[in-house]
């Protein structure tokens, strides 16, 4: 499964987080027009 998330935010930021916490394994993308990268996912293989 795939998640696309809007936001780099805390608002973006969390449920990212807290999918992992779940145990979701899918890819997660964060959509921002920031630029700077405040989400690293460390547990994707």
């Amino acid at each position: 499964m795939r998640f696309v998330i809007m936001g780099n935010s805390a608002a973006g930021v969390s449920p990212a987080e807290l999918l992992r916490r779940l145990g979701g394994t899918g890819e997660i993308t964060i959509v921002s027009d920031g630029m700077s990268q405040k989400y690293v996912d460390r547990s994707a293989g």
